[in-house]
């Protein structure tokens, strides 16, 4: 029943981004007795068991998220994300590298990789650079601007 999958798309979403995570795990199961390939219960069902502690299990099933659409950049961060806490640093960075080459029109992907480079990999040059490539995606966003700016002076200080 369609409506039944996107009700628990909806619900595990909400919960996903409430941090309450059990519930989240609950509704993306439910969601994906209905559609085992739905990449949207994959994602949240890896956010809700990374939210949850399992990281192993969460990087597993953000993985099938991925899969099933490769065009999602969120997954690509939450990916990177459970990689950086467990300090793999490399498989982080790959994973937003697969992130950026997947989609390469999405500014929200650019930015974290600028910020993964920055804060993880201290290459202050190539997080402008990505900053710069997020700015041209989304020229709205004017954070990036003052970021940019703020790394370009740390750059010209060294």
């Amino acid at each position: 029943d369609p409506s039944n999958l996107n009700a628990c798309i909806n619900m595990s979403s909400l919960c996903v981004k409430g941090k309450r995570y059990q519930e989240g795990k609950e509704y993306s199961l439910k969601g994906l007795e209905n559609n085992k390939q739905s990449h949207q219960c994959l994602y949240n069902l890896g956010v809700s068991l990374a939210g949850l502690g399992d990281l192993e299990e969460a990087a597993i099933t953000l993985r099938k998220s991925i899969c099933a659409k490769q065009d999602f950049p969120p997954a690509y961060v939450a990916m990177a994300t459970i990689y950086y806490k467990e300090e793999k640093y490399d498989l982080a960075e790959q994973a937003l590298q697969n992130g950026i080459k997947m989609n390469p029109d999405s500014a929200d992907i650019h930015e974290k990789y600028a910020y993964f480079l920055r804060d993880c990999m201290q290459d202050l040059s190539s997080a402008i650079a990505y900053l710069k490539k997020a700015f041209a995606l989304n020229p709205k966003n004017h954070m990036y601007q003052a970021e940019i700016n703020r790394l370009s002076y740390m750059v010209d200080d060294a």
